[in-house]
């Protein structure tokens, strides 16, 4: 199955994020959009992509799938089977029904489409680009509504959700690999009942809090907590990001971030510095 992940004309109410990548490539919870879509599904992947960010796309996506601009309609002409997800979707494997050919929407908005190769390829070489094709589906395919689906409309939506998220993340990264046991952090102060998953490669220095009264502390690969620090859950914490001597709370920091003073329901998407 060719499972294609798109921009639609609505990518740009998720400005100013959306200005220097594209949607599906945004943090909610610990992680990337399109990596929750990546981890629940198995298949040929491409991206959709809007011009100006196609090249940024193919660099940071290079080796998951092919990335293409919204005007190029070859690979939906392959003949597979075809699923379309929209990137602004908060992926939920559960509302899918893969098997009959449909139209998924939430308030007048597509969220997933399900046909079969042969359709996808007539529909494809009759249109120019991705939104005509788009708009062919659901002239010719039956509709149904997904109001449980979110889709994200708008910035602020990313915090509405990231708690949740955080949690519905938890379940995926816990099948990956196997996480560190909270145990064997010496002069880390543990306190919460919910989960502590801290990657083998993290380091945890002495006098650090990791609470999880309120929701599970996620620490990825080479992070790095330095004393003094406090991390209360939800709250996920990038791979080689710095924790310096801060107080995080239900929010997740991104890759490569040094990160210290108060944070509180933040995203911090990657590659940043905040003191």
């Amino acid at each position: 199955m060719l499972i294609a992940v798109f921009e639609d004309d609505l990518a740009s109410s998720l400005q100013p994020l959306t200005l220097t990548r594209p949607s599906f490539m945004i943090r909610c919870g610990a992680q990337l959009l399109y990596e929750k879509i990546m981890s629940e599904l198995e298949g040929k992947f491409v991206f959709y992509a809007r011009g100006e960010v196609v090249e940024a796309a193919r660099e940071r996506l290079s080796g998951l799938g092919e990335v293409v601009s919204t005007d190029d309609l070859r690979a939906l002409a392959s003949g597979e089977d075809l699923l379309l997800v929209n990137g602004r979707w908060l992926f939920d494997k559960s509302l899918l029904r893969i098997g009959d050919e449909c139209v998924a929407l939430k308030d007048g908005e597509l969220v997933y489409a399900y046909l079969r190769g042969d359709d996808a390829e007539k529909i494809a070489e009759r249109c120019r680009s991705l939104p005509e094709f788009l708009d062919a589906l659901r002239a010719e395919l039956g509709e149904f509504r997904v109001d449980e689906a979110r889709i994200l409309r708008y910035p602020w939506d990313l915090i509405e959700y990231n708690r949740e998220e955080i949690l519905n993340d938890l379940r995926r990264l816990k099948r990956f690999k196997v996480w560190r046991e909270p145990a064997s952090i010496p002069g880390a102060y543990l306190v919460g009942e919910n989960d502590f998953l801290i990657s083998s490669t993290a380091k945890i220095y002495p006098c650090t809090v990791l609470d999880s009264s309120d929701g599970p502390v996620i620490i990825d690969d080479e992070a790095v907590v330095m004393p003094h620090s406090y991390l209360r859950g939800p709250c996920y914490v990038g791979r080689e990001t710095w924790i310096v001597g801060g107080k995080v709370s239900a929010s997740s920091i991104g890759h490569v971030c040094r990160v210290g003073g108060e944070v509180e329901e933040t995203i911090i998407q990657g590659f940043s510095n905040k003191y």
